[in-house]
């Protein structure tokens, strides 16, 4: 069986033209390869990474399905799309935050960098933080939810500022 896995909205343009008469001499130019699912899938996001910047929070639930449905390893994801095992890694923590926050990154409101400190939190803290930024008006930035999480992590009474370093640890 074939499938069209890159090229597919060129493949619709071209056949536009065959079917509309406009063109019917039109030649579509194709290569034939034996792919498995997960082969497709790669080729399928770097190519459409290509075409145009997908939004980061996108990215994440494709790095996820590479992963988890298809079984590659994040190092085949970060050398296909030529990026860091680290980078995919931090992204794909994106996923784990709760919808409206994720739709929140999706639409360009709150910065990718800002729902990487949130990820910090415990799952039950980082809606209530996310939440209780927004309310000020202001824009959710990394900075305020950094302080928030010392704020969180005084309070607790554990001692001493948030580790940022190993050393610090």
């Amino acid at each position: 069986r074939l499938e069209v896995i890159g090229g597919f909205r060129r493949m619709r343009a071209a056949l536009y033209l065959i079917e509309s008469g406009t063109c019917p001499d039109f030649r579509v130019k194709y290569v034939v390869s034996r792919l498995s699912d997960a082969e497709a899938a790669l080729v399928n996001l770097s190519e459409n990474i290509q075409r145009e910047d997908p939004k980061p929070v996108q990215l994440a639930h494709a790095i996820r399905s590479l992963t988890e449905d298809y079984g590659l390893t994040m190092k085949q994801v970060a050398g296909r799309l030529k990026r860091s095992e680290t980078w995919c890694s931090n992204l794909l923590n994106l996923v784990m935050l709760p919808t409206p926050i994720q739709a929140s990154v999706a639409s360009g409101e709150t910065p990718v960098s800002a729902a990487l400190e949130l990820v910090k939190l415990p799952g039950d803290q980082q809606i209530k933080v996310f939440e209780s930024l927004n309310d000020d008006g202001e824009k959710v930035t990394a900075a305020k939810v950094r302080a928030k999480r010392q704020e969180a992590h005084e309070a607790t009474g554990e001692g001493g500022p948030v580790p940022r370093t190993l050393k610090q640890l």
